[in-house]
Formats: C-alpha cells, sequence, structure tokens
C-alpha cells in the first residue's frame, strides 16, 4: 500500500508550479488531473482532483479500468482511494492520506483472494527535484488477507493477519537524484491459518502460526531515485509488449543510465515468539533473525544473508529421551558471496538484447557473460563464524570456498566442538532398533582426526588447494591405514 500511494505522488513530477501554501485553484487541479490521466487512463471517473483549501484532493477509482477487463469468470475490485497533496515550494510536496483498504481478485479454478486494511494514515514530504521522499511515515491496523488457491493438488485455505504495522522512513539527499536513507518496520499480532490438501480420503490439515511482533530496520545508500522514477514512469508509459518493443532503445538506455541502480542495501528483521501447531503437535522459535545486504549492480558485487534462530522447541514427546539433549535449540548461519561483476554482465547483456529478435539474447554471448560476472574465474562464498548449539554440545563453524565453472572449488574450514563424548555416549545409550550403531565409525574416525583443544574441545581444519585432495588438520584421510 505504501508503495502504490508513492508512486502516485512521484507521477506528479513537474506538473504544478503554485506558490508555496498558496490557495488551491481549478486551474491548478485541472492540470494535476491532466497530468494523473497520462499514467491512470484518461477514462472518465478513473482521475478526479479538486481543489481544498491549500491542498488537492486526488480520488483515483480503477473501476471503469477493471470493467474493461472483467469476464470469462474474472473479476477484480479496488476500493477507490485518496490522499491530499499541497506544493510546499521549493520543489517539495507535502502529502497525507488517511482510509481504509479494499481490494478483491477472483482467477476461476486458480485462485480467490481478498485484502483489507481497516485503517491506513500515512504522510510524508517528497522532493520533486531527486524524485524521492525524504520522510515517510505510516501505520496500518486491521490488515487482513484471505485466499483461497486451487492447483492439481486440491483447495488451500489461507488467512493472514496483522493488527498492527507501523513504518518510519527518512533520506538525504547526496547528489543529484541521489540519496542515501533509513527505515524501520514493526508489525504487532501477527498470525496465519491454512489448511494443506492431504491424500485422497484424508480429511484437511490445519495449520495455525502465530508471531508476537517482526521489526526490520533497514539501509539504503547512493540509491538512483530519479533514474529509477523515470525507469518506472517509461514502464507506465509503455503499458504493451508491443510498446515496449518499439521502444527497446529508450528503455536500454534508461537502464544503463540508471546503473549500478544503489550502492548497498541492508536489512535486518526479527520475528518473536512463533507458535505454530502441526499434526505432530506444537513447534515454538523463541526468535528468528534474517540479516540481508546486497551490492548494486557494480563492479564489486556482494551478496550477504544470515539467519539466526534460538529456542527452538519441539514437539513434546515426539524426540525419544536418550535423543533429547541432541535437538539443537540455537542455529545460525552467515554467508557472503564476493568477487563477483554484476556491472560487466549488465551492460553486455543491454548491448547484445533485442526483443524483436528471437532468441532475444544471441546464444554465443553467454560465455561472455560468465566471464564478465566472474572476472577472476571464480566467486568466493565466505561462512562466518556459525553455530549449531544443543543441550549436550555445540558446533561452530566458519570458512571460504572458491568455486568457478573452469575449477575445482578450494577452501578452507574450521569446524570446533564442545561436548563430541557426550554426543558419543548418547548415540551409544540408543536402541539396536534405532540402527545409529551404524553411523558410530564415522563418528570415531572424525574424532580420531581431531586436534583437542585446551579446553577440551575438538578441531577440525579442513582445507583444499588444489580442488582435488581434501586434508584435515594436515592429514590426508584417504591416505590413512
Amino acid at each position: 500500500m505504501r508503495t502504490r500511494t508513492a508512486l502516485t505522488l512521484l507521477l506528479l513530477l513537474g506538473t504544478a508550479h503554485t506558490p508555496a501554501w498558496a490557495a488551491a485553484t481549478t486551474e491548478e487541479a485541472a492540470r494535476l488531473t491532466s497530468s494523473f490521466q497520462a499514467y491512470f487512463s484518461d477514462t472518465p471517473g478513473v482521475v478526479t482532483v479538486s481543489p481544498e483549501g491549500e491542498e488537492y484532493l486526488v480520488k483515483i477509482d480503477f473501476a471503469p479500468l477493471l470493467a474493461k477487463v472483467s469476464g470469462d469468470g474474472f473479476s477484480a475490485t479496488i476500493a477507490p482511494f485518496q490522499f491530499h497533496i499541497a506544493d510546499m515550494g521549493e520543489g517539495k510536496w507535502k502529502y497525507r492520506e488517511e482510509q481504509p483498504y479494499a481490494l478483491s481478485l477472483t482467477v476461476p479454478g486458480s485462485i480467490e483472494a481478498n485484502f483489507t486494511v481497516g485503517k491506513a494514515r500515512s504522510e510524508g514530504t517528497y522532493d520533486a527535484q531527486n524524485m524521492a521522499f525524504t520522510g515517510f511515515n505510516a501505520e496500518f491496523t486491521g490488515v487482513a488477507l484471505n485466499e483461497v488457491i486451487t492447483d492439481f493438488s486440491g483447495q488451500m485455505n489461507v488467512n493472514y493477519g496483522i493488527d498492527s504495522w507501523k513504518m518510519d522512513y527518512s533520506a538525504a539527499v547526496t547528489g543529484d537524484g541521489i540519496v542515501d536513507g533509513k527505515y524501520t518496520s514493526t508489525m504487532s499480532g501477527l498470525r496465519e491459518d491454512f489448511t494443506m490438501p492431504m491424500t485422497p480420503g484424508a480429511p484437511p490439515a490445519p495449520i495455525h502460526l502465530t508471531a508476537s511482533s517482526w521489526t526490520q530496520d533497514g539501509t539504503f545508500t547512493g540509491l538512483r531515485s530519479r533514474a529509477l522514477t523515470e525507469l518506472l514512469a517509461w514502464f507506465v508509459a509503455h503499458p504493451s509488449e508491443e510498446a515496449i518493443k518499439a521502444s527497446q532503445a529508450e528503455l536500454k538506455a534508461l537502464i544503463a543510465g540508471a546503473l549500478p541502480f544503489w550502492a548497498s542495501m541492508t536489512a535486518t528483521s526479527k520475528i518473536d515468539s512463533i507458535m505454530t501447531n502441526t499434526p505432530v503437535g506444537p513447534i515454538s522459535i523463541g526468535t528468528l533473525v534474517v540479516d540481508a545486504g546486497v551490492s548494486g549492480a557494480s563492479k564489486d558485487g556482494k551478496l550477504r544473508e544470515k539467519f539466526a534462530l534460538s529456542g527452538i522447541t519441539p514437539p513434546p514427546g515426539i524426540v525419544p529421551p536418550w535423543a533429547e539433549g541432541l535437538v539443537p535449540h540455537t542455529f545460525s548461519i552467515d554467508f557472503t558471496f564476493t568477487d563477483i561483476d554484476l556491472e560487466t554482465p549488465t551492460r553486455l547483456a543491454l548491448d547484445n538484447l533485442d526483443l524483436n529478435r528471437e532468441p532475444s539474447m544471441p546464444p554465443e554471448i553467454q560465455q561472455q557473460l560468465l566471464a564478465g560476472l566472474l572476472p577472476k574465474g571464480t566467486a568466493t562464498l565466505s561462512l562466518a563464524p556459525s553455530e549449531i548449539v544443543s543441550k549436550l554440545a555445540s558446533l561452530s563453524y566458519e570458512g571460504s570456498i572458491s568455486f568457478g565453472p573452469a575449477s575445482m572449488p578450494t577452501g578452507k574450514a574450521t569446524i570446533c566442538m564442545k561436548g563430541l563424548d557426550e554426543v558419543i555416549a548418547a548415540l551409544n545409550s540408543a536402541p539396536p532398533e534405532m540402527g545409529v550403531g551404524q553411523m558410530m565409525p564415522m563418528v570415531l574416525v572424525a574424532k580420531g582426526l581431531a586436534k583437542t583443544e585446551s579446553d577440551g574441545s575438538y578441531s577440525w581444519v579442513i582445507e583444499s588447494t588444489d580442488g582435488i585432495t581434501v586434508t584435515v588438520n594436515g592429514v590426508d584421510p584417504t591416505k590413512m591405514q
């Protein structure tokens, strides 16, 4: 919803030059109406702009457009939405809205969906020169999405709900059409209910999932706000495949001009008190944290992901007593891809793309694209310190590996473990019918290759320098007698 209303304001660029906070006029309202119609259609009833004091009330009603595409069982409705805008002078616009949202969609044999927001309130300041919001905050309450999905396996009912959702965003202009910014998003009272189709004759399996809160903090630097907005406006002005193909030279120039799109983006999400019921019992997770970071389409490309779970509690009675101490309650993995060039293959693809040709991308440049993506011939996957922790043991690991299409993977990893002897004792206590004894020889070999540290833990340094031979603490296991 925020994207929808924000996009609407972006379309005001260059349409108004009235004095700051001057009384709104019917003449300016007519000009704004014409501007909006260029993007939302000039079909009567879709766009209405009227002066209200120092502001303009903008109403968008998609019903006349949706009526043109309804038929054969397909239908869609979007409740009319409205907002106020005011010229603050110096290329700044004030924006505000307060209203409910409602949307429905029916695709026969595929999906029926209804989305509603009981109350939506937002306000912000838009910089028309740099085509970016410099401030924005919003609050939504009573958010609900109900879906009935039908496919070859049967019918699934899904219901999502959020009691409250708040967002706050700020940005600063750091260059011509370039901004840096940050945002915070907080949701509370999250829930999801769905029923999955089972085997023929079996009743549907209901799943109920809740979380007390979901927060996300994000940043971005070097965002090419003007170039990206102009690119978005181009697609709005070229709504058909034929129009895009006819003007593809313009499109490619706009994409090239927008590179690298942004310098960096990061986001950290935290979900607390996750609870779900399953056919085998309730499962809970105290906290789930996801960190993500991605560079723009630059020569120094980078992608980072981190997942961390704590307070993992399986269903009661599902784990046999001898294995209870082995079940992890904490888990994390943190990896980064580097040594990738995202700019070179993007520009090469733009230079060779022809939407009027089949295939649109010449097959003979595939190797050039790959070579451009991997300037060193390999990419690097780095694993930052991560861990798996249970009641009996803790396992930590880190390392890096280089890999590519024309070379064998090489790299080095370090694994440390506390509680290995306790794990072995637990495995030995398993009933014979569990078959755990079959894996004991491998566990004992791993212990034999380990280095004993001063604190009693065990460590393994696993390394391959040629992509063929793998050593563990300097020993080639294949040469052991």
